[in-house]
């Protein structure tokens, strides 16, 4: 990552997480994956964010994620897939978005037929980040703040 500040607000999250014992958190709102990431998908995209976060967008978004994020890209293909991710790097406590669509948390849900072992909770981890504005948002919102005072 080479933006220090997406870099400091994901060291951020990543410390709430771990304070209440979180493997990873599934992004899947375009605003807070633009918060974590720098990219703003334009069609279906999933950030899991771990010590180590990757989005998962569509082939039609690749080549922008590619070009603007500062996490790792790799192309959705499957709900399945992502699933192996779970598996694979053991993540049994996930954290999710509250509104993340009902039909998208039910696919995500672990099988315990197919010997699939997370659980998915609510958490309002990057709400409570996204309160806390850095010295660049400060001087962002000044700035605005000034150009619309002089437009009225």
């Amino acid at each position: 990552m080479k933006d220090k500040t997406i870099n400091d607000r994901i060291k951020s999250i990543l410390k709430r997480m771990d304070e209440k014992d979180y493997d990873g958190m599934i992004i899947t709102q375009f605003n807070n994956i633009k918060y974590v990431s720098n990219y703003r998908p334009t069609s279906f995209a999933i950030c899991l964010l771990k010590e180590d976060p990757v989005i998962f967008t569509t082939a039609m978004d690749k080549e922008l994620a590619s070009n603007t994020s500062l996490i790792e890209v790799k192309e959705f293909k499957s709900i399945s897939e992502l699933k192996e991710v779970f598996n694979k790097e053991n993540l049994k406590k996930i954290a999710i978005e509250g509104n993340l669509p009902v039909s998208s948390y039910k696919k995500l849900c672990a099988d315990k037929s197919k010997k699939e072992n997370w659980e998915l909770s609510v958490e309002d981890f990057l709400e409570k980040e996204r309160m806390i504005k850095s010295n660049n948002e400060i001087k962002m919102i000044k700035k605005q703040q000034t150009l619309l005072i002089n437009l009225l």
